[in-house]
């Protein structure tokens, strides 16, 4: 729960902040994952746009740390399934994950049937899944605060030469 006061600032911040939820099997220990939502897509049912039925994170490729792979996660119909692809959309699960996690091989489940590992903390409750624009106000002013301080500095410091005069005065040479 240390974690907390960062993704409740991330949540502030980005609007929204993903949290992944993990019981690994070796010990029994609960795993908290803050994870950037700039690194994850969701897919929502069309008549529920607030609750996620896919979601995907981009992840470094364990065998080649220059490659990146896409975990995806999917409940529909009480179905559960994990799976893993690389860039070209070939499946790798074998590779990364060891197998295949589909229907009663998914990990995450409850009594009433599996679930997405994740909670998402939003700022602001929306009819959306994501609420990236709202305040994008304050941020575009505060970049063009920004340029517009950096022309001015140039502006002051060109300007700010003492100038020299001469009158009746020829080069010499």
């Amino acid at each position: 729960w240390q974690l907390m006061g960062r993704v409740q600032r991330d949540a502030l911040a980005l609007r929204d902040m993903p949290v992944f939820i993990d019981l690994p099997a070796a010990d029994g220990s609960l795993s908290l994952r803050p994870v950037p939502p700039y690194m994850i897509s969701v897919e929502c049912a069309p008549n529920r746009p607030t609750s996620p039925t896919k979601v995907t994170e981009w992840k470094s490729d364990p065998d080649d740390r220059d490659k990146w792979v896409q975990h995806c996660w999917r409940v529909v119909d009480g179905v559960g399934a994990y799976w893993v692809v690389d860039v070209d959309g070939v499946d790798v699960s074998s590779r990364v994950l060891g197998g295949t996690f589909t229907g009663d091989a998914y990990p995450w489940q409850t009594p009433e049937g599996p679930i997405l590992p994740w909670v998402t903390y939003h700022a602001a409750r929306t009819p959306w899944f994501w609420d990236s624009y709202t305040g994008i106000e304050v941020v575009e002013g505060t970049l063009q605060l920004g340029v517009l301080m950096t022309h001015y500095s140039h502006l002051i410091q060109d300007a700010s030469w003492s100038q020299r005069y001469a009158f009746g005065a020829e080069p010499a040479g």
